[in-house]
Formats: structure tokens, sequence, C-alpha cells
């Protein structure tokens, strides 16, 4: 696994610094708008970019060279950056330049994700699947999440936004070099005249050719709406009930989580049984959140965040791993981009749609007297529990159910 490690450490490496500026960036936003609108744009930005990219990312991943795909991205990111730092060292950089460089830089960030995720399988035996997986979903993921912010901060207000521009370019420069040392191979491929309407809806004909790919993908959709609609009022329902010093520290244990569960899943094997790893690891993840649901201080939510960031990379981590045994590595660009294509659209509105939800059923409902408030609490931070709880309690119902279905009996047959 010697060109796995050195291409993932050169990857995190550069996400690291890519984090930095973008947590930098949008310090600056807030500095010279004092308006949340340009940080809830940034937010938009790298949701549609990486969508609109998987719409034809995949087939061209799947057609291309994927080091030299990783690469070509890894230097626009650098290019980006570096117009960054001449408009910022010449005092011309503007709130639009930031959205057109965020814009470009989550579009090719799609294009290099895939290709190195769609390389794993190239490099990896596959009874190490799980570690490469749990390496780069997660470790490098979570690693970034905790180092970022504190870097950021501290390069931004001391030495302004040009030292945070300059450490970007020095991770880029690392990544680059890291690939250049590295041999990945191309998976076999036959020629085609599918039309591109044909290549760029071949991950959906795929999937749907074999029932019990599709029948995970739904499920795991459902989930996911679950899992996104609670995450995205998760920060407002720990607000609501104590200060920004109090959610910042739980997001820090439970990214000490993520990390801590991501490191022993990258040097254990993992289960036999996929399926049962990741429906088990998807009802953990729904316990532990209902916890969260539940509290109401502190010292009640900080083991729960801890267990419930542990528990994050688990179903992950082995979800991959079951696509990437059961997708041949020839077409796995255009079934992984199909499969985030139709999950970031879903999220994406569940995400949006929740919102409502909470402002006009849940809220307005747990600021009255009923006998939720035995359990929840009364007021904005009550409604906004009852609402986290439902829906994790939906998450964790579907994994119990999905746990149970026969049909994936068939997705243990492959070694």
């Amino acid at each position: 696994m010697r060109n796995f490690y050195v291409l993932w450490l050169g990857q995190t490496v550069s996400l690291i610094g890519s984090r930095v500026t973008t947590f930098a960036l949008m310090l600056w936003l807030w500095d010279v708008t004092n308006q949340a609108a340009p940080l809830a744009i940034i937010t938009f930005i790298n949701l549609i970019a990486p969508l609109s990219a998987s719409i034809v990312a995949g087939v061209i991943v799947d057609r291309f060279t994927r080091k030299w795909l990783m690469l070509c991205a890894d230097m626009i990111a650098g290019l980006t950056t570096l117009i960054l730092m001449w408009l910022s060292v010449n005092e011309q950089l503007m709130i639009w330049h930031v959205y057109v460089v965020v814009s470009i830089n989550s579009f090719v960030g799609y294009f290099q994700s895939l290709s190195f995720s769609t390389s794993i399988s190239l490099i990896v035996p596959k009874n190490r699947y799980n570690r490469a997986n749990a390496m780069n979903s997660y470790l490098g993921y979570y690693s970034a999440s905790i180092i970022s912010p504190g870097i950021a901060a501290v390069l931004y207000t001391q030495f302004g936004l040009e030292a945070v521009f300059l450490l970007d370019m020095l991770t880029f420069l690392f990544a680059l070099v890291m690939l250049l040392f590295i041999h990945i191979p191309q998976p076999a491929s036959t020629p085609s005249s599918e039309t591109w309407r044909g290549k760029i809806t071949f991950g959906w004909r795929y999937i749907r050719a074999k029932p019990h790919l599709w029948l995970l993908l739904v499920v795991v959709l459902l989930i996911g709406i679950c899992s996104t609609a609670a995450g995205a009022i998760y920060a407002p329902m720990i607000l609501a009930q104590s200060d920004s010093d109090t959610y910042a520290f739980l997001q820090v244990f439970v990214g000490v989580g993520g990390v801590f569960s991501a490191a022993l899943l990258s040097l254990w094997r993992g289960p036999n049984n996929l399926i049962k790893g990741v429906f088990v690891g998807y009802m953990l993840m729904g316990v532990f959140n209902m916890g969260l649901a539940l509290g109401q201080t502190l010292w009640i939510w900080l083991p729960f965040a801890v267990l419930a960031g542990m528990t994050g990379p688990i179903p992950g981590t082995y979800l991959q791993t079951l696509w990437m045994k059961h997708t041949e590595p020839e077409v796995q660009g255009r079934v992984f981009a199909t499969n985030y294509l139709f999950s970031g659209t879903l999220m994406g509105i569940a995400s949006l749609g929740v919102g409502f939800l909470a402002d006009y059923v849940f809220i307005p409902l747990m600021r009255k007297d009923t006998p939720l408030n035995n359990v929840f609490g009364k007021g904005d931070g009550a409604g906004l529990s009852l609402l986290y709880f439902m829906l994790v309690f939906t998450l964790l119902l579907v994994a119990y159910v999905a746990l149970r279905l026969k049909q994936f009996d068939r997705l243990q047959t492959v070694d």
C-alpha cells in the first residue's frame, strides 16, 4: 500500500491547506461585510459546484488518466490561490473574486476527489479497502476539520491573507511532488460509440441493472436525508440552548471522536459482513444522536457528541468498500459520480426543507405547553430538539429494517 500512503499524505496536506484558505476567506468576508449572506453564498457554492461537476466528471475520470487528472486539479487550485495572493498583495481583492475562485476550486476539487477515490481499487488490495477508505474519507477529513480553523485564525489575524495563501501554495506543491513519485495503473477500457448523453447516464443504468445496488442506494439515500436534515439543525439546536463557546467546544470533541474512530478503522481489517457494519453503524449513530437531542446542558451533550463523532466514519467506510467491491474499476467514475449526484441533490433539498419545518411547525409547537415539554423542555431549542430526535430516530428505524432485508445477502458474495 506504499503508493496509497504517499498519495493520501499528499492529498491530506493539500486538503488542510485548502481548508485553511477557505476558513480565512470566510473570516475576511465577515470583516469586510459584517454580513452573513456572503458566508451563506460560499456554503451554497460549495454544494452546487461539485454537484454540477459530477454530471460530467464520471465520464472524464473513466476516460482519462486519473493521476494526471489529480495533477491538473491541484495545479488549477494552486493557480487560483496564486491569483488571489497577487490581488491581495496589490490591494485589489474583491468579494466577487472570492466567489469565482471558490466556484472554480469546488468544481475541479470534485474531479480530484473522484479521481482519488476511484484510484484506490487500483493500488490497494481488496482486503485493505476498509483501511484505505477510512483514511481517505474520514481520517484526513476530520484531521483537517480540527487543525485548519486554528491555523487559519492565527495566520489571518497575525500575518494577513498573504500568509494563508503562501501556506496553501506550499501544500499544493507538496501534493504535486507526492503525486509525481507514485504510479497509478489505469484500468482497462474498451472503445465506446455511445453518445455523451449515453455516457452521462451510464452510471444510472448500471445501478438500476443491479437490484441489490439499487436497493442499497435507495436505503442509504433515505438515511442520508435524515442525517443531513438533522445536521442542518444541529448548530441551531445547541446554540438555542447554550452559546457559541459551548457549540465550538462540542465540535472539537466531535472531531476528536471522528479522528479516533477513523484511526482505529484504518488499523482494523473490518467485519466479514459489511452490510452489518454499515447498518449497525447507522443504528449506533442514531442512538447517540438521540442522546444529543434529549440533552440540554454541556455535560450531557459532551459524551454523546464524542460517541456520535466516533460512529460517523463507521457506516461510510464500509459503504464505500461495498460500492468499490461491486463496481468494476473501469466504470467506477461514472457510478460513483451518479451516486454522489443523487445523494448530494436530495440532501441539499433536505437541508433547505428542514429549516422551514423547524421554523413553522416544531418551534411554534414547543413554545406552547405540551406533554413533550417534560422531555424536551419548552421554547425554540425544545422545538429543534424534538425535530432532531424524530429525524435521527427515523434514521435508526430505517437502518434496522434494512439490516433485516434478505436482498442484501448478495452483497456479501464478492471477496
